[in-house]
């Protein structure tokens, strides 16, 4: 005879522990956790369509809260999502990554305009090298790009169209870009465009989603800029195995269905 609750199972009377589900804090070296609502708490606001984001709270454990804002995001009830729209931006001031950083980054989010283009995260300063920002270039050329405002790694063709959503994973086993694994809707996609650089994140430099730092070390956003609604950024700062990474990708599909 079986009985559950509470997350045991009882069989001839033994207890047997019930394994939790999965969240990204099941893997080991989670550095920032931004989507994990939970009645508002993380985006410190009612869950109401249209609500204001004045933060965005890190669930990693590590405090990296993006408590800082350029513009006024809001919140999306239809996807459950944060909507960065043009001119939008949430940052945080402390550095989530520094140095030469080996790490593994996963987005998901859903293209709301194919038109512009912009950057999706920003990390360090954007003197001599210092930064790594990520951004996804306008449908016409369909680039999603790596750069650290000097030189540019690309991948060509991974358009989003109007309304389409996906989940990229950035896998890096070591600081140079040359070693960049790219996926996208867990399947790989080449970074065969442009010139390799070493990460170099500035220590002293900021995180940001929706924008990028700039040589002053101050959040900004792109002149052109992009409208996208933001399911869940996950950063861990080791590179993650294929398994592991898998398993992130599939969690994010199954809670958002983006693929």
């Amino acid at each position: 005879m079986y009985r559950t609750g509470n997350k045991i199972l009882t069989y001839q009377g033994k207890m047997f522990g019930i394994a939790p589900p999965f969240t990204p804090a099941s893997i080991a070296n989670l550095t920032a956790w931004y989507g994990d609502y939970v009645n508002g708490g993380t985006l410190r606001t009612t869950l109401n369509n249209g609500a204001n984001v004045n933060q965005w709270d890190d669930s990693s454990g590590n405090g990296f809260h993006l408590a800082n804002k350029i513009s006024q995001p809001t919140y999306t009830s239809a996807g459950n999502s944060v909507n960065i729209g043009v001119g939008d931006a949430l940052w945080c001031s402390r550095p989530v990554l520094s140095g030469a950083s080996v790490c593994t980054i996963f987005m998901a989010y859903k293209y709301n305009d194919g038109t512009q283009h912009g950057y999706i995260m920003g990390f360090g300063i954007a003197s001599g090298g210092g930064a790594f920002d990520i951004a996804n270039l306008n449908a016409t050329n369909g680039t999603f790009n790596l750069t650290n405002e000097v030189v540019s790694k690309g991948a060509l063709t991974q358009t989003l169209n109007t309304g389409q959503k996906a989940v990229f994973s950035l896998n890096m086993p070591n600081a140079n870009t040359n070693t960049a694994v790219l996926r996208k809707n867990a399947s790989a996609k080449s970074l065969n465009t442009g010139s390799d650089f070493t990460l170099n994140i500035t220590s002293s430099g900021k995180f940001i989603i929706g924008g990028y730092i700039d040589s002053g070390g101050n959040a900004t956003v792109y002149s052109s800029t992009k409208d996208f609604d933001a399911y869940e950024f996950i950063i861990y700062n080791r590179s993650l195995t294929t398994a592991e990474v898998s398993q992130v990708e599939t969690y994010l599909n199954a809670k958002y269905t983006i693929y």
